[in-house]
C-alpha cells in the first residue's frame, strides 16, 4: 500500500484550517466539513483509501492504543464509549486538529469550522486510534482494505449479492423494484439480491473500514466484506 506519513497527515490538516463547518459535508462544494468530513478528506490527502463515514464508523480503521501512546497523525474520539460523536486528528504539545459544530450547520447557516485546538478542550476522550506501525514513515494499517477496484471496470459478483442503498452494512438492502431493469434481470428469485456470476460496472468505490464497497447501476454491493472477496 505504499509508505504513508505523519507528516504528510499534519500538513494536509492546514490546509483546511479556517474551512466552515457544515453538519455531513466533505467539500466546499457541500459548504464545509464536518468533524468526520475533515478526517475524510486529510486521510484522503495522505495516501489512506478510507471510506466517508462518522465519527462511530472511523473506530473501525486502524489500530487502538493508549492515550498516553499517541502521536500526531493519530485519530482522536469523543464522546461515550458506545458511541463516538466527535473525532479530530492529534498533533503534538496537547494539540489538534478538528472541526467544530453542530447539526444546526448548514451551508447558509455554517458553524465555526476547522480549528487548531487545545486537546483539553473535551474532557470526553474515550479512544485513540493510530493508522501506523511506529514512527516516522510507515505502513499503512494492514486492517485497513487494499482497494484494487476501479471507477468504470466489470467484475464478476462470486455469490449472490445484496444490493444496498449505500456503502455499508447500516445501509438498507433494496427490494426487486427498486433495481434498474438490468438488475431486475439478474435477481432470478426476485429477492432484490443480484445473482451469482452477474456482471457489474463499477461507478464508485468507497473503503468502509477493512471493506471494500463498489456502487453499480443498481446500487452499493460489497466487493470485499470481513476478508472474504465477493466481487472479481
Amino acid at each position: 500500500m505504499g509508505k504513508i506519513n505523519r507528516d504528510a497527515i499534519i500538513e494536509n490538516c492546514k490546509k483546511y484550517l479556517g474551512r466552515p463547518y457544515v453538519w455531513g459535508g466533505e467539500s466546499m462544494e457541500e459548504g464545509g466539513y464536518d468533524c468526520s468530513g475533515l478526517v475524510y478528506r486529510v486521510l484522503q490527502d495522505s495516501g489512506f483509501q478510507v471510506g466517508r463515514t462518522n465519527s462511530q464508523g472511523y473506530r473501525a480503521i486502524g489500530t487502538k492504543i493508549p492515550a498516553g501512546k499517541r502521536k500526531k497523525g493519530d485519530l482522536l474520539f469523543f464522546g461515550s464509549p458506545e458511541r463516538a460523536n466527535h473525532v479530530s486528528i492529534c498533533d503534538v504539545n496537547g494539540k489538534m486538529y478538528e472541526s467544530i459544530g453542530s447539526s444546526s450547520n448548514t451551508k447558509d447557516n455554517p458553524g465555526p469550522g476547522v480549528t487548531y485546538s487545545n486537546i483539553s478542550r473535551r474532557n470526553d476522550m474515550i479512544e485513540v486510534r493510530t493508522l501506523f506501525d511506529g514512527d516516522g514513515q510507515e505502513e499503512a494499517d494492514e486492517g485497513m482494505a487494499r482497494n484494487d477496484y476501479q471507477v468504470g471496470g466489470v467484475y464478476t459478483l462470486q455469490a449472490e449479492m445484496k444490493v444496498r442503498t449505500g456503502a455499508g452494512t447500516n445501509y438498507r438492502a433494496k427490494s426487486y423494484s427498486e433495481l434498474t431493469p438490468n438488475g431486475q434481470s439478474h435477481d432470478s428469485d426476485r429477492d432484490g439480491a443480484v445473482d451469482k456470476g452477474t456482471r457489474v460496472t463499477c461507478q464508485k468505490v468507497k473503503v468502509v473500514g477493512k471493506d471494500i464497497w463498489i456502487l453499480t447501476p443498481s446500487g452499493w454491493i460489497a466487493a470485499v466484506y470481513q476478508g472474504k472477496t465477493y466481487i472479481k
